[in-house]
């Protein structure tokens, strides 16, 4: 049975962050360049972690079912939502690079890492750590190319516990450039 600790072991579990769910409020939101509002812009893990899932450097997925995709994120603010929606919790506004559909409200949106750029992100905003990316990752959709594309940091490295041996990839952008048998 796996942990809902995002931090177990001295490591960060992608596979938690991976679990979030947000929505869009909002919209429509035509195709192509725009701001998407997303409702909630702060997430609390199974364990009560509290963190920021978006960032320029973290893919999401947006939508549902023939019109679900893959939307690169260029730029990222926390506010409060539009009257109306929400609550006390903050909303986060996303400048999106483009989308190839429309999307409008209660628009599903989640992690295209699967959570292990929001766990990268994460490591390195608490002083660094190993991410590891075991077999409930894997499970959940996880690649070695979704490793391999990562952003890593200097003081985080990513740990792939699948493989019967220990796989560590370290350093600064793409970790591949750096794997460690």
């Amino acid at each position: 049975m796996f942990s809902d600790l995002h931090f177990s072991g001295g490591r960060y579990i992608a596979a938690q962050y991976g679990q979030f769910r947000s929505q869009l409020i909002g919209g429509p939101y035509p195709a192509g360049a725009t701001t998407l509002v997303v409702f909630p812009g702060q997430i609390a893990l199974a364990d009560g972690h509290v963190i920021e899932p978006f960032n320029s450097n973290a893919t999401i997925n947006v939508g549902i079912g023939a019109q679900e995709e893959v939307v690169t994120v260029s730029g990222v603010t926390l506010g409060p939502a539009p009257t109306g929606y929400g609550g006390p919790e903050m909303a986060a506004y996303l400048t999106v690079v483009g989308t190839t559909y429309a999307h409008g409200q209660g628009d599903p949106v989640s992690s295209a890492t699967v959570g292990l750029q929001e766990a990268i992100n994460d490591a390195e905003s608490e002083g660094g750590g190993i991410i590891t990316c075991d077999a409930e990752w894997f499970g959940g959709g996880g690649t070695t190319t979704i490793i391999d594309n990562s952003t890593n940091f200097a003081n985080t490295a990513i740990e792939d516990t699948t493989a019967g041996i220990y796989s560590i990839y370290t350093g600064v952008g793409n970790p591949a450039n750096s794997h460690l048998p």
